[in-house]
């Protein structure tokens, strides 16, 4: 798939790995994340699914998404991008061997 993207280890717009996004869970959790109280509604919509076999018991799975987030009365994102996943099987489940997520803005705009 060619596509610009930032190379994988420099800045990117959002990069998080299973760990941080275990903690931001955690702090959620503990009822002390006060910019999401009350929580964020959020509808995703996933479609255009492409599978191309890599071998080796791997497969490429290309999505498109649209995410929208609302809270409180004026607070809005909406993302729009594809997802493009390199899937591995083992031990007879499919686990996610490298995900890389292109949103089409080039930038986020700050809330005003």
């Amino acid at each position: 798939m060619a596509r610009e993207v930032t190379p994988l280890g420099d800045l990117a717009l959002l990069e998080e790995d299973t760990e941080s996004i275990k903690m931001r869970i955690a702090r959620l959790e503990t009822g002390m994340g006060w910019a999401e109280d009350p929580p964020s509604r959020t509808r995703r919509i996933v479609s255009n699914l492409k599978v191309a076999e890599l071998g080796n018991n791997e497969v490429r799975a290309r999505t498109d998404f649209i995410h929208y987030r609302t809270h409180l009365e004026t607070d809005q994102d909406f993302f729009v991008g594809c997802r493009d996943d390199v899937l591995r099987r083992e031990d007879g489940q499919w686990k996610v061997a490298k995900r890389t997520i292109v949103l089409d803005a080039n930038i986020i705009m700050p809330r005003t």
